[in-house]
């Protein structure tokens, strides 16, 4: 709820207009967030915790528009942003005794943001040589008829009415 309805006051805010994909990415923001600590925060925590990712979700589609990167449904702001702020908030608003919680015992924190290292290091890892690969075999990029027509029109399912534009 947080993430959706902060994604809403954000984009009102900045632009004047309701953006529903918006929306519904900010709902989802804001359940990416807080599934590293669900079952260690409290409620109002992670109500905070989706608030905090609908904003760094938001700042994540701007750096990415200026940035010129081509991610049309903004799955790294989602899921990347969203991701690694839900594993620091998980040692941030626990219950069992860190940072915002009782006192520290144990280095929570340390703990997270390694984990978070791990995961960014596998993931870009495993991306490259993936797409390295892909690259090799002469598949990564689609012809230029394919993107003049949209990739959707492979499927026979068109996300867009573009009729007399391109074309078929």
């Amino acid at each position: 709820v947080a993430g959706g309805v902060s994604a809403h006051v954000i984009r009102f805010l900045t632009t004047s207009r309701w953006d529903l994909p918006f929306i519904c990415n900010g709902i989802l923001v804001g359940l990416v967030s807080i599934c590293a600590g669900c079952d260690a925060v409290r409620p109002a925590s992670a109500f905070a915790i989706g608030g905090v990712a609908a904003v760094l979700f938001s700042g994540a589609c701007v750096a990415e528009k200026r940035l010129r990167i081509d991610d049309p449904v903004s799955a790294f702001a989602v899921h990347g942003v969203a991701g690694l702020w839900g594993t620091i908030a998980a040692s941030l608003f626990s219950m069992e005794g860190t940072v915002l919680g009782r006192p520290l015992e144990a280095p929570a924190l340390p703990v997270q943001l390694l984990g978070a290292v791990a995961i960014i290091t596998f993931s870009v890892l495993a991306s490259l040589t993936l797409f390295m690969c892909i690259r090799k075999m002469g598949i990564l990029k689609s012809s230029a008829l394919q993107q003049r027509r949209g990739l959707d029109h492979e499927s026979n399912i068109r996300a867009y009415n573009m009729l007399g534009q391109v074309d078929r």
